[in-house]
């Protein structure tokens, strides 16, 4: 009866930590940070877990198993500089997973050598494809002032690609630096609070839709080197009063100012 009676005391308290660890799972939301002495990532670790969206590893973690992250719900996992060993496998069966990783550690050169993989770093999320860097998104870290560099982990940054920053509400001002030549469509759409962006001239073409009904924008200079504006590329921008359109633009497209 003793022994019966201690086995229900630990179970009871074995249910209560359970439920503890759910509830704490449970406020911790997506984002799942790894203990701070972990070392290695098993097989299989969180192989199939569709609970997780964002994690992680801390540094001094080495290795990450087969499989570990394989058929999860992944979206996005930060890799110390520490991690010198990741199977092949370990991300198997997720379509697309953001990485934040230091330039030239074996875990970006790991990332990079992957299909489907984009970086972050400072809010802005980039793909990297033929020896140059396209911004192609943004994180909840994104702050209200943005400035986009010339260079991401020595890789020239040369497009804003398409619904980088699309209804982006948090968004005030932008700043692009030299050496992007591509705004693509939709880029800034509904940025409903942007006031402020400002453009290199090395950008060439603005293509549709890339600020439009970004209603608080009051003025842009548009780049020297620009050939192309297109269809409703600022439509919806009421705040706009004046703009002045360089020698070398060869096309306006239809509704580029409408609105």
């Amino acid at each position: 009866m003793v022994m019966k009676g201690k086995l229900r005391k630990g179970l009871a308290w074995l249910l209560v930590l359970l439920m503890s660890f759910s509830a704490a799972t449970a406020e911790a939301g997506a984002t799942l940070k790894l203990p701070a002495d972990l070392k290695v990532i098993e097989e299989e670790a969180f192989c199939g877990d569709s609970s997780i969206e964002k994690v992680i590893v801390p540094d001094g973690a080495t290795e990450i198993g087969a499989r570990a992250f394989a058929d999860s719900s992944l979206e996005e996992i930060v890799l110390p500089s520490s991690v010198k060993s990741i199977d092949d496998s370990a991300l198997a069966g997720v379509e697309r997973v953001r990485v934040a990783a230091s330039a030239g550690s074996y875990a970006f050169d790991w990332a990079l050598a992957r299909d489907n993989t984009q970086f972050t770093s400072g809010g802005l999320v980039y793909a990297i494809e033929d020896g140059a860097a396209t911004v192609v998104g943004h994180t909840d870290e994104l702050p209200a002032e943005v400035t986009v560099p010339s260079k991401f982990a020595g890789f020239p940054v040369t497009a804003i690609g398409m619904d980088a920053f699309f209804d982006c509400s948090s968004l005030t001002g932008i700043r692009i630096s030299d050496g992007v030549r591509r705004i693509d469509m939709n880029a800034f759409s509904n940025c409903g609070n942007l006031r402020s962006v400002s453009l290199p001239d090395s950008v060439e073409f603005i293509e549709d839709c890339a600020f439009s009904d970004c209603s608080s924008l009051t003025n842009l200079d548009l780049p020297r080197d620009l050939a192309s504006i297109g269809v409703s590329a600022f439509s919806g921008c009421r705040s706009l009063t004046a703009i002045a359109i360089p020698e070398g633009v060869a096309r306006i497209s239809g509704g580029a100012f409408e609105w």
